[in-house]
């Protein structure tokens, strides 16, 4: 796992693009009220993925990279989302 603040990178294997990634530590309030949970902080790593200094994209797990930088790219499976729709 990557701390955070940390910063490498990753190379796409369908475009041979090189883009920036950057691990952030975030908590948020979380909770299910219709289960009588109670709100608790939660804190995870999120990656933030850029190119050429631009943030294109974003990935809530080390594994999720991979997909991330395919869906900015328009290579899916069909399911697509981007931070630019």
């Amino acid at each position: 796992m990557m701390n955070e603040g940390t910063m490498t990178v990753y190379v796409s294997p369908e475009t041979g693009k090189t883009y920036e990634i950057v691990a952030k530590e975030e908590t948020r309030m979380v909770g299910d009220w219709y289960a009588g949970e109670g709100l608790h902080p939660e804190t995870r790593t999120k990656y933030d993925i850029y190119f050429d200094g631009k943030w294109v994209q974003f990935a809530l797990s080390e594994a999720g990279i991979e997909r991330s930088v395919a869906n900015d790219e328009g290579f899916t499976d069909g399911v697509y989302s981007s931070a630019r729709d």
